[in-house]
């Protein structure tokens, strides 16, 4: 209960910051203050909130520092402390440290791999490609065959890793990407077409082209069957032109919502049932293109795509783990409710009647409001993530979405180069 009440006042101010796009101002928020804000059991979400803003506000180093804290406490965190397990079940899952969901730890290689490119450290960058490797299989490894969550692979990180590799690693690396985007096309097939409802993008499949043809004939022609339209241009011989990865962040992820059910227990007492819900919302689909403008009239349309709906994988995380979240949650009133009554005769046989029913009243009140919602969950996350891309002369740009000039910036000759930027709708 403390933890709740303590986290909710600050991360509902970042998070309302953060919907407005107002960066910077949540970055001096967490600049001036000493970490602990969101309390003891909720480290790991100040961590991953504070990486994401600094990230946003383009603070990389700042957001490096935040989320190698994330990293260290996650590995804290994955065998949890018995009297923890205990607490919970004696008031709510809230008192338990939280522990993140796989999708969210997946998702951190991502913006560290960005934040590492963005000051210039391509080797660092693609150390955390091949951490995220390395995180997928751990987050598989996790569930017994029977037990697996519907977040079993992440296709978008895939993906981006065989970015990773093909843009900055060596020739020996483009096996990596290869794989990496065979490996992608597959989730997106399998996972992300049937739970989601997104295919494979069309930039994967020309780079699982490019990819292939770097393998050999034979790769080659197996996907060219697939992905006969796909533009197959070679990044890492791309002449004077520099490519460009435009990385689109749009919106804020979907929050959670408690719903409750009021039930008759034993002996007179009243259960309350809480679990949580993601709100409804619905999100028109991005289908603008965004445009590049340069020097002497220089004008491109560049197409962008969604490659990963982080609505469409929380809302369908939690619905995947309902069954065993209502499970501990209606198992828990039972085990207060045991407690309270031995509790309650103790109270009787020393006291008398009348003090019995005092604690039967109090025991009531504990049992209708200790019962609370887990809501907790990493909110400055967006709520997808598009990408497109370029190639462009060296030279000075600005970006342009929906008719207005959102940044600036350059790119060298034979560059290779990230572009993050956030829009709201």
């Amino acid at each position: 209960m403390v933890s709740c009440a303590i986290v909710a006042p600050v991360q509902g101010r970042i998070r309302n910051l953060a919907v407005q796009g107002d960066f910077e101002d949540a970055a001096r928020f967490f600049f001036h203050s000493d970490f602990g804000l969101y309390g003891k059991n909720n480290r790991l979400l100040e961590s991953l909130d504070r990486g994401l803003i600094f990230h946003y506000a383009g603070d990389y180093q700042a957001s490096i520092d935040a989320f190698e804290r994330a990293r260290q406490i996650y590995d804290e965190l994955y065998t949890r402390s018995l009297s923890g397990i205990a607490a919970s079940w004696l008031w709510n899952d809230a008192t338990l440290p939280y522990p993140g969901e796989d999708f969210e730890r997946a998702l951190m290689n991502v913006f560290q791999s960005l934040n590492f490119l963005a000051l210039g450290n391509d080797q660092e960058a693609l150390v955390e490609a091949r951490n995220a490797v390395a995180v997928l299989q751990l987050i598989n490894d996790r569930y017994d065959p029977g037990q697996k969550n519907v977040y079993a692979d992440d296709a978008f990180v895939r993906m981006f890793m065989g970015i990773i590799y093909e843009m900055f690693g060596d020739r020996q690396e483009m096996n990596d990407a290869f794989l990496s985007y065979k490996k992608a096309v597959e989730v997106y097939r399998k996972i992300y077409r049937v739970n989601y409802d997104l295919p494979v993008p069309e930039i994967l499949k020309g780079r699982l082209l490019s990819a292939a043809q770097w393998m050999g004939p034979q790769e080659f022609h197996t996907y060219q069957k697939d992905f006969s339209e796909a533009d197959v241009s070679d990044w890492r011989d791309n002449g004077p032109r520099a490519i460009v990865v435009f990385v689109i962040y749009r919106g804020q992820i979907i929050n959670k919502v408690s719903s409750s059910i009021l039930l008759p227990g034993m002996d007179g007492f009243l259960t309350r049932i809480s679990f949580p819900r993601y709100r409804k919302s619905w999100r028109k689909s991005f289908t603008d293109p965004i445009t590049v403008r340069g020097a002497g009239g220089f004008f491109q349309k560049v197409a962008v795509e969604t490659v990963e709906d982080l609505d469409a994988i929380a809302r369908s995380n939690l619905d995947n783990r309902r069954a065993r979240i209502l499970a501990k949650a209606i198992a828990r009133p039972v085990v207060k409710q045991l407690v309270l009554e031995t509790a309650e005769d103790q109270v009787r046989d020393k006291a008398g009647q009348t003090a019995g029913d005092l604690m039967n009243y109090a025991g009531n009140l504990y049992l209708l409001y200790s019962e609370q919602a887990d809501l907790r969950g990493w909110e400055t996350l967006p709520s997808e993530i598009l990408l497109g891309w370029a190639q462009l002369p060296a030279g000075d740009y600005s970006l342009c979405v929906r008719d207005q000039d959102v940044l600036n910036f350059s790119v060298g000759a034979n560059e290779k180069k990230f572009i993050v930027h956030w829009i709201r709708q």
